[in-house]
């Protein structure tokens, strides 16, 4: 942490706000000299006024601290940091006048320590919290499955493949752009193949995913795992379908599709649904706008599924596109 990355980026959000540094002052109640000196790194400001400060920037302290803006950091990670603010502008105010300067640098740099630690560490532990969070929903959905019987099992998958055929019959070219599936017959989607709340996972051995696969590519679904895209099959095999599972990449807290950029062709990955395993290798890398959707229609004579991700980091102006085709399943090892 930076005192004059930190003041550079002070005066470039008070200026894109079209603030003066008199103006920042008066609505924190201090000198405009005092924010001069912030923006050249001369010192930081007073413990208490970074979250006034970042509040009135519009950003949050931790982006304060880190001296740019993260879309990534997790709310939980904002409110601890504001909670040792708030404790360490406390610790200084229950001090007697005498020890005030000495308490205030004390007060201010174990803060700053706290809060840096924080924000070096919270990737890690936030990924490894995440990564616990969508194991324990694939341990479930797995005992949910232990629960049922055969003929249950066959229902579901008899629903899912009566959907797939109904999919494929549908003649409107843009129906993965409109959500024109939504409009077949007597479809509750969200219930076909829910079990325990997913409908199976994804295993890619070769760069370590494992994720519960989802209905839908909502924020609340992606936030646990990846998602099927509206209006492609359900994964569970067979020629003219071709579903495509989505997954967030870059996210610091949430390892998802992260390393799905480092797949290459030939790897082998596995939809897991029920009690059936299918595998696919990959077979076709691709990049293309998120408007460009021939790759993801059904393909009469394969057996097919594609993953996709946004990219590049941060810009996400495109879509990556791992396609596996369906192989014979056997057991596989790791050989990367």
């Amino acid at each position: 942490m930076s005192n004059e990355k930190m003041g550079l980026f002070i005066a470039e959000l008070r200026k894109s706000q079209n603030m003066t540094q008199k103006d920042l002052a008066e609505k924190l109640n201090v000198t405009d000299k005092a924010v001069s000196k912030w923006e050249r790194g001369l010192c930081y400001p007073d413990i208490a006024l970074l979250s006034p400060l970042a509040s009135t920037l519009g950003i949050t302290a931790g982006e304060l601290l880190n001296g740019e803006k993260d879309e990534n950091t997790n709310p939980d990670t904002n409110q601890a940091i504001d909670n040792v603010l708030q404790y360490a502008d406390k610790a200084v105010k229950i001090r007697t006048k005498s020890t005030r300067k000495r308490t205030v640098l004390t007060a201010t740099g174990v803060a700053m320590l706290v809060i840096s630690l924080m924000l070096m560490f919270y990737p890690n532990m936030a990924r490894w919290r995440n990564v616990r969070a969508q194991q324990r929903i694939i341990q479930y959905a797995d005992i949910a499955t232990l629960s049922l019987s055969q003929a249950e099992i066959d229902e579901h998958f008899r629903r899912a493949e009566e959907f797939n055929t109904s999919l494929r019959d549908l003649q409107t070219e843009d129906a993965l752009l409109v959500g024109a599936w939504a409009d077949l017959p007597e479809v509750n989607y969200y219930s076909i193949l829910n079990i325990n709340g997913i409908m199976g996972r994804l295993e890619i051995p070769s760069v370590n995913i494992n994720l519960p696969i989802l209905h839908g590519t909502t924020s609340a679904a992606l936030d646990r795992g990846a998602g099927l895209l509206e209006g492609t099959a359900f994964p569970i095999g067979g020629y003219g379908n071709h579903p495509v599972i989505f997954a967030n990449s870059g996210m610091r807290h949430a390892p998802l599709f992260n390393d799905l950029e480092h797949i290459e062709v030939g790897d082998i990955f596995f939809i897991v649904v029920l009690d059936r395993r299918m595998a696919y290798e990959v077979d076709s890398i691709s990049r293309i706008l998120p408007t460009e959707v021939n790759e993801l229609r059904a393909i009469p004579d394969a057996d097919v599924v594609t993953l996709v991700t946004s990219t590049p980091y941060r810009i996400n102006s495109h879509r990556l596109l791992v396609r596996g085709r369906r192989i014979e399943y056997i057991s596989y090892t790791v050989t990367r």
